[in-house]
Formats: C-alpha cells, structure tokens, sequence
C-alpha cells in the first residue's frame, strides 16, 4: 500500500521518478523499484516522502543501554 502512494510521489504520476518493473499498474510483492536516473525537469520540485521503519521496543532497549554505555565515561570524566 506505501508503494502505490509511493510511485505516485508528491509528484503525481506525471513525472516517473520511479521506474517499475514490470510496467502494469498492480504492486506485488516481486515487484522492483529503481530510482529513475533519467528524470529531469528544471520547472518543478519533487518531494519524497521517506520510509518509515518501525522499530521494536526490543531494538529501542538495545540502543538506550549502547547510548548510555557510551555515555557513561563522558559523565564520570566531567
């Protein structure tokens, strides 16, 4: 569903930013997107939208504990 918003851009389908393969308007699972090199157009600005990954709360804890490790020698040499 992301990539059907996705090919369209903020850009509508007008402008291909986004090449498919293979070309049909259906998005599966196989499908693949490259980003169209070929794409100019000096009038216009084309925002992405960027992908949003969801983290688990398991990846959160590894993180805050790395974080804080490394935290730690700075806060005990001030």
């Amino acid at each position: 569903r992301y990539l059907a918003t996705l090919t369209g851009t903020e850009a509508g389908p007008k402008y291909k930013v986004l090449l498919k393969s293979p070309p049909d308007k259906e998005i599966l699972p196989t499908d693949v997107f490259k980003f169209n090199e070929n794409f100019t157009d000096k009038s216009r600005k084309i925002k992405m939208t960027l992908l949003v990954t969801k983290v688990s709360q398991e990846e959160k804890q590894a993180t805050r504990a790395t974080v804080d490790e490394d935290r730690k020698h700075a806060v005990e040499a001030a």
